[in-house]
């Protein structure tokens, strides 16, 4: 899972299959080092990475952002998205009893919030916070900002769209919820 402050970002792998992923995700994007931009790279060193990473046995990604204005809302979207992502995603994932999620460097401010919530525990989701699965938070971060950056984009090339890789995936906004009226 990847979190800045106003978008979230989860990569699911099948738990018997996540040293194998781990592995694979290793090998695909060892010679990345660190990329800042999804668009900013050539269309050629695109088309490798989505390449690379079709060998990756992910199950689906899902990225939210945060459609709220008010600076206040912040704690909310975390705790609202960190519960969408286990009720929208995670739970309809086969194998999801055997699910833990792997948060990366920025989203370790996420593990209290996620630990404290009663959706976590009734989904038997673990939260690992611990600096395991390098590549796999490495395809998380580079998935958050291809999503990102190419939020409103439709119709690239499929060689050079990093969702591709994917089974399923879902990209979306989570706005405040409606007022009565």
């Amino acid at each position: 899972m990847d979190w800045e402050p106003r978008k979230l970002t989860a990569v699911a792998v099948d738990a018997r299959r996540a040293v194998e992923a781990e592995r694979k995700a290793i090998g695909a994007l060892e010679r990345e080092g660190e990329c800042s931009s999804w668009v900013g790279l050539s269309p050629s060193d695109r088309m490798r990475i989505v390449r690379d990473c079709r060998s990756i046995p992910t199950v689906g990604l899902y990225f939210l952002i945060d459609d709220g204005d008010a600076p206040e809302e912040k704690n909310d979207f975390a705790r609202d998205a960190l519960a969408d992502v286990a009720e929208q995603f995670l739970s309809g994932l086969p194998g999801s009893e055997n699910c833990a999620m792997v948060l990366s460097d920025s989203a370790s401010v996420l593990h209290s919030q996620a630990t404290k919530n009663p959706w976590t525990v009734s989904s038997g989701i673990r939260v690992l916070d611990d600096t395991s699965f390098p590549g796999l938070r490495e395809l998380t971060r580079l998935s958050s900002l291809a999503c990102g950056e190419t939020l409103t984009e439709i119709g690239g090339p499929p060689d050079e769209d990093l969702l591709d890789i994917y089974d399923t995936y879902t990209v979306g906004a989570l706005g405040p919820p409606d007022s009565p009226a």
